[in-house]
């Protein structure tokens, strides 16, 4: 029996106990002395899956040796951190004393799966200091902005947000908008936020009854918002859309206070994916400082996934709430 025929005994020895193939021993081992392969012993002792048996390798060359693993190097706790530092075009770095950092929190929920995202954004394109914040927390005074991601929320369950909205930290995103800071609700988040009444109206299940993954142009409305701002009036941009739930439906009254508040910040230009009411997107509270979109402005922020319309988005809220701090 060659190396490789032992080997494979051994394997269907220790997998498939009840084999006929004889196990290889260290008295089969030994039997065979001319055979260089070495042996191993199993982690597991005298118990488990293998029972004591051993491991036979054939490595002619080693995969790795630990001399070659350098140490970690260690950390000076002692070290003063760096200031923040921009560079002129074509001058040296220097320490910029105006650079104000924004403090993201992403909320993330048992079935969130965009929080991530999201997280890519603020914290690696906008090197913005950011915290995932779990559901159970109860403490987000820190927080500049709060986002909510997309997601399936407790599995959407009853409807979309519906237990969500019931969260511990759901009481304290409430009185973060009541101080008038800033929330971002996206897809999932926005459902979350109507549930909360945190912004009118409600979304229902698509006109087709399908789930909908598509690139879709919209028309911004507003641009005197922080969340627009980098914006320009009537621009048409291009943000993903993934969702079951996402036609926007609110009774004729709320629907006419909404438009005449002009609180509609989105549409979507040309067909409409949905069936949403007024080709409505994405809206705000009265104040602004609360807004609900069901496209996907952070998976459209790097010009590397195909385009990055949704980065302004981000960006005209950070020159805002630099200048509130």
């Amino acid at each position: 029996m060659g190396e490789l025929g032992r080997a494979y005994a051994l394997t269907r020895r220790n997998f498939f106990p009840h084999s006929l193939t004889p196990p290889v021993t260290e008295r089969t081992r030994s039997a065979s002395p001319q055979s260089p392969l070495p042996l191993i012993p199993t982690p597991y002792g005298s118990g488990g899956p293998f029972k004591g048996r051993f491991f036979i390798f054939s490595l002619k060359k080693p995969i790795f040796s630990f001399r070659n693993l350098s140490p970690r190097p260690r950390v000076n706790q002692n070290a003063k951190s760096k200031k923040p530092t921009h560079k002129k075009s074509g001058g040296p770095e220097f320490p910029n004393p105006q650079q104000q950092m924004t403090k993201f929190g992403v909320i993330v929920f048992p079935g969130s799966n965009c929080d991530r995202d999201v997280a890519y954004v603020t914290r690696d394109l906008l090197e913005q200091p950011t915290r995932m914040v779990w559901h159970q927390e109860t403490d987000i005074t820190d927080l500049d902005v709060v986002i909510i991601p997309g997601g399936f929320s407790y599995g959407d369950y009853l409807r979309c947000g519906a237990i969500a909205r019931f969260s511990p930290v759901m009481q304290q995103v409430i009185e973060h908008a009541q101080k008038g800071k800033f929330i971002l609700g996206i897809c999932n988040g926005f459902q979350v936020l109507t549930e909360a009444g945190l912004l009118p109206g409600i979304l229902t299940k698509n006109r087709d009854l399908h789930f909908i993954c598509d690139r879709v142009p919209l028309k911004v409305e507003r641009t005197n918002l922080p969340w627009t701002q980098a914006y320009t009036t009537a621009e048409t941009i291009t943000l993903p859309i993934a969702h079951g739930e996402g036609r926007f439906y609110a009774d004729a009254a709320t629907l006419s206070k909404i438009e005449d508040n002009g609180q509609v910040i989105f549409r979507y230009e040309g067909e409409n994916p949905n069936g949403s009411l007024n080709n409505i997107a994405g809206i705000c509270n009265i104040q602004g400082n609360v807004l609900g979109m069901m496209p996907h402005p952070e998976r459209a922020s790097d010009a590397m996934l195909g385009g990055s319309d949704g980065l302004k988005l981000f960006r005209g809220l950070l020159e805002k709430v630099a200048t509130l701090v």
